[in-house]
C-alpha cells in the first residue's frame, strides 16, 4: 500500500511544475501523511501487533543491575524495538559492593564488607616508621622522627619529631622490644580516643602472647565497661612497626596510662607545687624499688582477708608496695596519699568484715579515720570513700580475664583531693593482660578475684593475690550490683563485636600475622614461664589455634557469668 501511495505522489509532483518553495511544503506534508499511515497500520488489528518475546541484554532494556548474589534483570522487548513490562533474569551477576566497617564503638578493627553476600575484604594495617637516624633504641630516650602511613589521610603523619625508648619491665627482656613514644608536641594517633592529642603513646610488643590478642580483647571489653560509665580505659589499634624502614613486627598501639584530661582525668599540680590537694595516680607495683623514694610507698593492710569459704588469705600473699605515677614534688604529698590509701583500705575491710551496731568508720576533712554514727549501712559507708561503679567495672573485667598479674603489678588506682575532685578512691585504667585469659589458668567455674581458693586454682602459681579485689568476697549486696552491671553490659553488642573482631583479625589479616611469626618463630614454641603457662595454652603452636583458644576461653566465661548473673 505504501508503494502505491509513493508512486501516486511522484506522479502528482511531475504534473505540477511549481516553484521550489511549494515543493518543500509538499514534501513535508507527504512525510507527515506517511507517518500517520504507518502508525495506523501498526495499531490496526489487521496490521503489526507487539509480541514481547525478545531477550536483549542491553542497557536499553535493563531494569536492575546485578549484584554478587543476584543476576541482572531486563525487560522483554518486541522485534520492532518496543519495551514490554514483563522481565527476565539475565546471564550476568554484578561485582561485590563493599562498604567500610569498623568493629566496636571506637573502631578497633576496620575492614570492608559486601552489602549483599557479606564477604569481607581487609584493609591494610597502619604502618608506623620510627626513624632513629641510625641510633639504637635503648632504655633512655633518643631523638627520632615518627611517620604514620597506610591509613586514612587525616591520620597520616610525616617525620614528626619525637623521642623513643624501650618501655616495660619483664616484656623489655624479650627479643621483640616494646616502646614508648614521646612527641615533642601533642599529636593524635590513628584517631584513638576520639582523636585525643597527647605526647605519650606506647607500642605493646605482645611477644608473650601467642594469639597476640589478649590485651586487645581485655581493652575491648573494658571500653564497653569503663568508658560507658565515664571512666577511662585505653583505646588501642594493631599496627605494623618499622624501624628505619626495616620491619619489626605487629604491635598494639595504646595510650600511656597517665593523668590527662582525656585519660585519667584528675587534677594535675603546677610544677613544684607541694600542697596535698592534688590528684594522685598510683600503681600496685612489684617494681617499686626502681623508683626514687619520693615516688614510692608501702601500706599496712593490718588484717588478713578471707575467701568465700571463710578460709583466710595470708597477708604474705599481698603486695603492699605502690608507686606514684603522677607528678609529686614533696614527701608531704607522698605521705598524704600513703595514709589515704591505707585508711580507705581499713575502712573497706572494717565495714565489710566487722559488725558495728552504732557506727562505721569514714574519713574526716583531713582524711583521718573517724567513727560516724550517721552512716546506716555498709553500702553507704563504702560509697563515702570508694567510687563503687569503677570498682564494679574492674571486678568484672578482672574476673573475665583471670589476670594473674593484678596482685603483682600494673594495677592502677586514682584519688583526687583537689577542690573539684571526688575525694574517693577510683579504679580505672585496666592494664597488662598477657598473663590472662587461659594462658595461666584453664577455665574453671568460679570468680577468680574472690574464689581463687574455692574454685580449685593453685594459688601458689600466682605471685600475689590482689587485696582490693578480695575485699568484697562475702558481700551479697555488692554481688547484686555486679549482676545489675553485667545485665547492662549484655544489652550491648560487646561480646558479639569482640568475637567478630578476633575472627576478622585471625582470618582476614592472617598474612600480617604470618609475617610476624616468621620474624619471631620462637614465640610460638618457647614457654616463657613454665610455672605459669597451662598445657591448654602451650599446646597451641600456630597463631590460628592460639587465637581460637583465646576466643573459646572468653566464650566459656561469658556463658558462665550469664548462668550466675544474667536475668532469666
Amino acid at each position: 500500500m505504501l508503494n502505491f501511495v509513493v508512486a501516486n505522489l511522484c506522479s502528482v509532483y511531475n504534473r505540477l511544475k511549481v516553484k521550489e518553495e511549494v515543493v518543500k511544503k509538499f514534501i513535508c506534508l507527504s512525510v507527515i501523511i506517511l507517518l500517520l499511515i504507518f502508525i495506523f497500520a501498526c495499531s490496526n488489528e489487521h496490521g503489526h501487533v507487539h509480541e514481547f518475546n525478545q531477550q536483549l541484554e542491553t542497557e536499553e532494556y535493563l531494569k536492575s543491575k546485578g549484584t554478587c548474589t543476584d543476576y541482572e534483570v531486563y525487560y522483554y522487548s518486541c522485534a520492532c524495538g518496543a519495551k514490554g513490562t514483563e522481565t527476565f533474569e539475565g546471564t550476568s551477576k554484578g561485582e561485590h559492593d563493599y562498604e567500610y566497617i569498623t568493629i566496636g564503638e571506637v573502631g578497633h578493627v576496620e575492614y570492608y564488607e559486601c552489602k549483599h553476600c557479606h564477604k569481607t575484604n581487609k584493609l591494610e594495617l597502619p604502618k608506623i616508621n620510627i626513624n632513629t637516624n641510625g641510633e639504637t633504641i635503648t632504655d633512655d630516650y633518643i631523638a627520632t622522627n615518627i611517620s604514620v602511613s597506610r591509613c586514612l589521610d587525616e591520620y597520616k603523619l610525616t617525620d614528626i619529631p619525637a623521642s623513643v625508648k624501650i618501655r616495660g619491665n619483664g616484656s623489655a627482656e624479650y627479643n621483640k622490644k616494646p616502646f614508648r613514644i614521646k612527641f615533642d608536641t601533642k599529636q593524635g594517633m590513628l584517631g584513638l580516643n576520639d582523636g585525643l592529642k597527647a605526647k605519650s603513646w606506647v607500642l605493646i610488643n605482645e611477644y608473650n602472647d601467642r594469639s597476640r590478642m589478649r590485651n586487645f580483647a581485655a581493652y575491648f571489653i573494658s571500653n564497653y565497661l569503663f568508658n560507658h560509665d565515664g571512666y577511662y580505659s585505653t583505646d588501642m589499634r594493631f599496627v605494623e612497626v618499622y624501624i628505619n624502614d626495616i620491619y619489626n613486627g605487629i604491635y598494639l598501639l595504646a595510650e600511656q596510662q597517665q593523668v590527662n584530661k582525656g585519660r585519667i582525668n584528675i587534677n594535675e599540680p603546677d610544677k613544684d607545687y607541694t600542697g596535698t590537694d592534688i590528684g594522685y595516680l598510683i600503681e600496685l607495683d612489684t617494681y617499686y624499688y626502681e623508683e626514687i623514694e619520693l615516688e614510692t610507698f608501702a601500706i599496712d593492710y593490718k588484717y588478713p582477708l578471707k575467701y568465700t569459704n571463710g578460709k583466710s588469705c595470708s597477708l604474705r600473699k599481698f603486695q603492699n608496695h605502690y608507686t606514684i605515677k603522677s607528678d609529686v614534688y614533696s614527701m608531704e604529698q607522698n605521705n598524704f596519699i600513703k595514709n589515704v590509701t591505707e585508711n580507705i583500705f581499713f575502712i573497706l575491710y572494717d565495714t565489710l568484715n566487722i559488725t558495728h551496731d552504732t557506727y562505721y568508720y569514714t574519713l574526716d576533712d583531713n582524711y583521718n579515720l573517724v567513727k560516724d554514727h550517721t552512716i546506716t549501712s555498709q553500702k553507704e559507708a563504702v560509697e563515702r570513700v570508694l567510687d563503687l561503679g569503677s570498682y564494679i567495672d574492674m571486678f568484672i573485667i578482672q574476673n573475665i580475664a583471670q589476670n594473674v598479674d593484678i596482685g603483682w603489678s600494673s594495677f592502677y588506682l586514682a584519688f583526687d583531693a583537689s577542690a573539684k575532685g571526688s575525694k574517693k578512691l577510683i579504679f580505672e585504667a585496666p592494664w597488662d593482660f598477657d598473663w590472662a585469659m587461659g594462658s595461666c589458668y584453664p577455665f574453671k567455674e568460679g570468680m577468680f578475684c574472690i574464689d581463687q581458693d574455692t574454685s580449685g586454682r593453685d594459688t601458689t602459681l600466682a605471685d600475689y593475690v590482689n587485696p582490693w579485689m578480695l575485699l568484697f568476697a562475702n558481700c551479697d549486696w555488692f554481688l547484686d550490683l555486679v549482676k545489675e552491671r553485667w545485665n547492662q553490659l549484655q544489652k550491648t553488642s560487646c561480646f558479639d563485636d569482640l568475637y567478630l573482631a578476633i575472627d576478622i583479625l585471625t582470618n582476614d589479616y592472617s598474612s600480617y600475622f604470618a609475617q610476624e611469626f616468621a620474624k619471631y618463630p620462637d614465640s610460638l614454641t618457647k614457654v616463657l614461664d613454665r610455672s605459669k603457662a597451662t598445657h591448654e595454652y602451650t599446646d597451641n603452636t600456630t597463631h590460628y589455634t592460639s587465637a581460637m583458644y583465646l576466643m573459646n576461653y572468653i566464650i566459656q566465661f561469658e556463658q558462665y557469668f550469664d548462668s550466675i548473673w544474667l536475668d532469666k
